[in-house]
């Protein structure tokens, strides 16, 4: 009966073993297995930065002032208590253009807060779509702290590409008062690049 025993108890030893090193394998199957989806995925990165570029932002300058009613709906608007639409007097428009220097395929972008303001939930689902290589300009009714030529903003945004992976993103910009245009009466254009 003791020998039954015994040999009952190097079985359940056995087992257990067993099963350790097959949880062990297993582990070493799933970390192998993320870490090469995060080694391919760091193949197709998107590397989005305001451009400096002054044929670039000339570009889209033309581009805006030329088709601006069709911009008008397209500017986002920050979250900070006042209707800045309706506003009476002259209303500052930030430039923000957008370039996808990464290898990766076209992304959609959605900016979430520029600097302690968060874009409103109208527009927070308003994504832009940008190519490899493109550029886009971003459109923001902005409050006159933020056209401080010493006044630096951190923008955080959102990327997801064609399979649907999401990644956040952020960069700082500051106004660059020597390129303010003036559209029309009501809306000046106040481009902003990278610090």
């Amino acid at each position: 009966m003791k020998q039954l025993f015994e040999t009952i108890s190097q079985a359940e030893m056995l087992g257990f073993a067993f099963l350790v090193i097959a949880a062990m394998v297993i582990c070493v199957a799933i970390i192998f297995f993320f870490v090469l989806i995060i080694i391919l995925d760091k193949k197709n990165i998107p590397v989005l930065r305001p451009v400096r570029e002054a044929d670039i932002l000339k570009k889209h300058i033309l581009d805006i002032k030329s088709n601006f009613p069709a911009h008008v709906n397209n500017i986002l608007t920050l979250d900070e208590g006042r209707d800045l639409k309706n506003s009476s007097g002259v209303l500052d428009i930030a430039l923000i253009v957008l370039k996808n220097y990464g290898n990766s395929s076209a992304i959609d972008i959605q900016i979430t807060h520029i600097g302690d303001y968060c874009v409103e939930e109208d527009f927070s689902n308003k994504y832009i779509s940008i190519q490899p290589g493109e550029s886009s300009a971003i459109l923001v009714h902005i409050p006159k702290e933020l056209l401080s030529s010493v006044k630096v903003s951190n923008v955080r945004l959102k990327s997801k590409n064609y399979s649907n992976s999401t990644r956040s993103e952020r960069f700082s910009i500051i106004s660059d008062s020597d390129l303010a245009y003036q559209i029309n009466d009501k809306y000046t254009l106040h481009p902003f690049v990278q610090m």
